[in-house]
């Protein structure tokens, strides 16, 4: 009976409309437990004719049994496993339980997923259905959340009830609050047969948060002489106290017989009656004594399936029985599972029926986490192992399952759970070995989300462990680690000491030339020598990392080839920098590996900026921030935002403040020094490009100031400074302009200095003298060829106007207009009005700016439309963007019309970016 529900009635009805007509929908129920989740949810299932209703029901026993929730909430999708691919196909039926071991990838499962229930979309809306979303298990949550996040173009919705509301990105919150008096008062007054008392129906709403399962137990609790007033209600009435004793008056009333038999059915986590009937034979018990509590509406049967009528009861069951009795329950519950080959499911039954340490469980609960593992069960793995290690007598044991279990959590991205374990691991013994590694997977926890400086002072503690042991290649590695954890801090004179004792780690190792660790050695030895001044003569070791075939340096030490790409973008060196980092995007993409997707994305982001592919960029940084979001990695959302921030920053856009802001509050919880530079020079980037340079000189020096004291001495790597050079020289202050300009014009010059040669001829432009001045402009622009689009069109610009203020109107048209033109197509409007301002003061007129083809596109349906461009088929855009192929039919189709296409010849051909 629903009362009182009519405006969440009416948020359901029109979801499920929408999700008729094609819109996704994804909405969140929420509320304490009574409060009718799961009537709304019946509500919603009646209502969703001509829709594939998929349900399921998490299970607090259950929450712990990787893809539990999944297995059921697909059960009906199943039989299409031939719709998907063979990875996914064999991905999927492995953490299903349904087929052998597979890679363990858990993204080609939630693609699998994904795929599956589009696929049931393109024939008719489908409506998920989950109650109970806070005990489905943490691989399940992850499936589900990855779908809802990408089926938004597609008729399907997504209705979930949980009693803590988890927010997720997407999803229209619910909040199911208590019933008001009269609601409640007709609650009362039906479930009781007696019209209630206003005064009673208020004090009553009051008492219970007008929760209705509450006020349903009080309405047959009360007798009619209190409901109806005649008799008082004396004493305070408390939902919880009454909630309790109207379940236990109602189990009192059942047989001894029946209540061990309630027992064994709440430690279940199946509702399917051959386990339970097996568990109770062991005991002494027939199924059928299971019927007095269905005829007292404790019980509900459902064909082969026996349920309790609400959650509440099966925990009232559960937690008001004695220990002993859970005990026994499962017990028959672990030996009914042994007749059936469910060892994960017996193996926690087992451990929930131990008083104490049980070496034979703890070895059972580790092969679960293990054959877990093989499963893309990382979460499930982790809880396996966490509970085997309390149930291990060796704390020597005890310590490599909690090492372990830190390990899969951190790989599902659990790392505050991980840090925990760690934590636990190392206060068991005091084995060296074991130590070193939980310091190396604490250090990696820190880098990813907690603070660097630990992180690299973890990292040279287990490197000095290693050189005294004599493991000079696990040294060379943890150095090299270190350092470049040190170079994300910003301590440049401790990365410097770091990387001296790489090289000597790496010479004591004799690893040949060539081989991936003596090539990441030499990279982290050019790294610092890129930074101090040294770059001609260590950018050939950098490079070195970039050249195809050393993909398998990103899994030994992360950061290098991050620096390498970082270092070769600054300087120009984009077409490295572009080869190495798309090698590695599609590797990760392949390999469905979100764990450095997302980095990778950035940086070639920022390869993209610089080369003038700006919408590029910008859908690459978006998806970089969305997928580090959904990964928690917050280091890397800092990376992202600062990307996007600099981005519109370039443009003029206030956005660039929000942006920037909040990467900096991520800076600042993770120590990251370096990404500080960033986002400075990105805001002084903003001050010209909304004409206030003289507002970008505060942040530029304090820039200037940092770089000095740090020990940061190279300028091609220090873009800060050519701005500098310029923001004095718009400013009126040309002697110091002249002095920053002299310090660049050797880099200039020299390897790999094309990017700064380009600023730097154009403030000579803007310094010199007349005849000088031209030639010095058109160097710039010479430089930049085809590359370095935006640079160019500044230096048009810049040039244009000194034409037009020496009154030579005439030859400053086609550089205003070339910048204009440019600024346009880089979407930049506040650059491009300036352009524009300029020519109307030489031609008394100006063009109007063209329309923009790129507004209407959402940024999911500009990556679509970017790959389609570059040739790829469906499948591989939706392999590559981790979405279904009726997701990206959509988007394409969308982009299609909005652009004014009709064929993906036609869009590859009108597609600029």
């Amino acid at each position: 009976m629903l009362v009182g529900r009519e405006s969440e009635m009416s948020i359901l009805s029109n979801a499920l409309n929408a999700v008729r007509t094609g819109r996704g929908q994804c909405i969140e129920v929420h509320g304490e437990a009574g409060i009718g989740k799961s009537t709304l949810l019946e509500f919603a299932t009646d209502q969703a004719s001509g829709c594939t209703v998929l349900l399921a029901r998490g299970v607090e026993s259950e929450s712990e049994l990787a893809y539990a929730g999944l297995a059921d909430l697909l059960q009906p999708l199943l039989t299409g496993l031939t719709v998907l691919s063979e990875q996914q196909a064999a991905e999927l039926s492995a953490a299903l339980g349904m087929g052998p071991s597979a890679t363990g990838n858990r993204f080609a499962v939630f693609l699998a997923a994904l795929n599956l229930l589009s696929r049931a979309a393109s024939e008719r809306p489908v409506l998920v259905i989950v109650d109970d979303f806070q005990w489905f298990d943490g691989e399940s949550v992850a499936a589900v959340l990855f779908a809802a996040r990408r089926l938004r173009a597609e008729p399907v919705g997504i209705l979930l009830a949980t009693r803590i509301a988890k927010s997720p990105p997407g999803f229209t919150s619910l909040l199911l609050r208590g019933l008001d008096v009269t609601s409640a008062a007709t609650v009362l007054t039906t479930m009781s047969g007696h019209q209630v008392a206003p005064d009673v129906a208020a004090r009553l709403t009051t008492a219970t948060g007008g929760n209705p399962l509450a006020l349903t137990e009080l309405a047959r609790l009360l007798g009619a002489d209190k409901l109806t007033g005649v008799a008082p209600l004396t004493e305070p009435v408390t939902v919880h106290a009454h909630l309790a004793s109207a379940f236990w008056q109602s189990l009192s009333l059942l047989p001894t017989a029946t209540l061990n038999a309630l027992v064994v059915l709440a430690a279940s986590e199946a509702p399917d009656t051959t386990t339970v009937t097996t568990a109770l034979q062991t005991i002494g018990l027939d199924i059928e004594v299971l019927e007095a509590a269905e005829d007292a509406g404790i019980l509900r049967t459902d064909g082969h399936q026996v349920r309790f009528t609400h959650p509440l009861l099966r925990s009232a069951v559960y937690h008001g029985a004695t220990a002993a009795a859970r005990r026994t329950a499962h017990t028959a519950l672990a030996d009914a599972l042994g007749t059936v080959g469910a060892a994960d499911r017996q193996a926690w039954h087992r451990a929930s029926a131990c008083i104490g340490p049980d070496p034979d469980v703890a070895d059972a609960l580790a092969r679960v986490a293990e054959e877990a593992g093989r499963r893309a069960g990382a979460g499930a793995a982790c809880s396996a192992l966490e509970r085997a290690a309390a149930l291990t007598v060796d704390p020597c044991f005890r310590a490599e399952r909690l090492c372990a279990a830190a390990a899969f959590s951190a790989w599902a991205g659990g790392y505050r759970r991980a840090a925990h374990l760690l934590e636990r691991a190392a206060r068991e013994d005091d084995d060296a070995a074991r130590n070193q590694r939980i310091a190396t997977l604490r250090a990696s926890v820190e880098m990813a989300c907690g603070s660097h400086q630990l992180g690299q002072r973890l990292l040279a503690d287990v490197a000095r462990q290693q050189t005294h042991d004599g493991d000079n290649t696990g040294a060379t590695v943890s150095w090299a680690g270190a350092t470049m954890a040190a170079m994300l801090c910003g301590d440049l004179p401790t990365a410097r000491n770091h990387a001296k004792a790489t090289a000597h780690s790496a010479e004591l190792a004799r690893l040949p030339a060539g081989h991936p660790i003596r090539t990441a050695a030499d990279a982290t030895t050019g790294v610092i020598q890129c930074y101090i001044g040294e770059l001609d003569q260590g950018y050939p070791a950098v490079r070195a990392v970039l050249q195809p075939g050393n993909e398998s340096l990103t899994r030994m030490v992360a950061s290098v080839p991050v620096f390498a790409a970082h270092i070769a973008a600054t300087i120009g060196d984009t077409h490295h920098a572009r080869g190495a980092l798309e090698n590695l995007v599609m590797h990760q993409r392949t390999a469905g590996e979100l764990g450095r997707l997302p980095v990778y994305l950035t940086l070639l982001a920022n390869v993209a900026f610089q080369d003038g592919r700006w919408l590029e960029s910008e859908v690459l940084a978006d998806e970089a921030l969305e997928l580090a979001r959904e990964t928690g990695q917050d280091t890397v959302v800092a990376v992202a935002l600062g990307a996007l921030g600099n981005l519109a920053a370039a443009r003029g856009e206030e956005q660039c403040h929000a942006f920037l802001t909040e990467a900096d509050e991520k800076i600042t919880q993770s120590g990251n020094g370096v990404l500080q530079f960033d986002t400075n020079t990105a805001r002084a980037l903003f001050h010209h490009s909304t004409g206030q340079p003289d507002l970008a000189l505060p942040p530029l020096r304090r820039l200037v100031a940092t770089a000095a004291r740090i020990g940061v001495r190279e300028p091609r790597l220090s873009p800060w400074l050519p701005m500098l050079a310029e923001t004095l020289a718009l400013t009126g202050q040309p002697d110091e302009a002249a002095t920053v300009l002299g310090g660049l014009t050797t880099a200039a010059t020299g390897f790999s200095g094309k990017a700064l040669a380009v600023v730097v001829e154009r403030c000579h432009g803007m310094l010199s003298a007349d005849d000088d001045a031209d030639a010095r402009f058109h160097e710039s622009i010479q430089l930049c060829g085809d590359e370095l689009p935006f640079e160019r069109a500044r230096t048009q610009l810049a040039w244009g106007q000194r034409l037009r203020r020496r009154r030579r109107r005439a030859m400053a048209r086609e550089p205003l207009r070339d910048a204009a033109a440019t600024f346009d197509a880089l979407r930049t409007a506040r650059w491009a009005d300036l352009a524009r301002s300029e020519l109307i003061l030489c031609e008394g007129r100006s063009e109007a700016p063209p329309a923009s083809v790129f507004p209407s596109l959402t940024n999911q349906e500009t990556r679509v439309a970017l790959l389609v461009a570059q040739g790829a088929t469906n499948r591989e855009v939706a392999a590559s963007l981790f979405l279904s192929e009726k997701t990206v039919e959509a988007h394409l189709g969308r982009a299609f019309r909005k652009l004014g296409v009709r064929s993906r010849v036609e869009l590859a051909r009108n597609l600029p970016v």
